[in-house]
């Protein structure tokens, strides 16, 4: 095993007292993952609402990683998805996972599944999201300026 993946090792148990966000690319899509790991859950959205047909294999994988990192962590986990609007077309699910994400965070600990997601899923209004995030990492970069490329079909 190589420095890298041995410091990777070694890091696993402690990062893992953290929830977990990650954007999960798929093919030629984009998905969001969280867990909760108290409750043992894992959170999907998928812009397109097929968050099903992704529940078995993410639980599969899931489950595999806690057997390597934790085995008496492997089993009793569980998927839910939110209710929400789907993605207008093929170009967003990208932003849609940020914009989720950032849903998700702000949440917190108070993030509850069987609540509507409550930002709109329209090409419009992703338009907005990436303008959005395009002044975030302005602020956080703290450049003057960001070229932002914004696909209209």
């Amino acid at each position: 095993m190589d420095s890298v993946l041995t410091a990777i090792h070694l890091k696993v148990p402690k990062i893992l007292n953290f929830p977990m966000v990650s954007a999960v690319h798929v093919g030629a899509h984009w998905i969001f993952l969280a867990s909760n790991l108290k409750q043992r859950v894992l959170y999907v959205y998928d812009p397109m609402g097929q968050e099903t047909s992704y529940h078995r294999k993410l639980l599969k994988n899931w489950k595999g990683f806690w057997r390597h990192h934790s085995p008496s962590s492997s089993h009793k986990w569980k998927i839910v998805s939110s209710p929400h609007e789907n993605q207008e077309d093929g170009n967003n699910c990208g932003i849609l996972v940020l914009k989720f994400a950032e849903f998700y965070l702000k949440q917190n600990e108070s993030f509850c599944p069987s609540n509507t997601v409550s930002f709109s899923h329209t090409t419009k209004a992703c338009m907005l999201y990436r303008a959005e995030f395009g002044n975030l990492l302005l602020q956080v970069t703290g450049k003057s300026s960001l070229s932002v490329y914004v696909s209209v079909v």
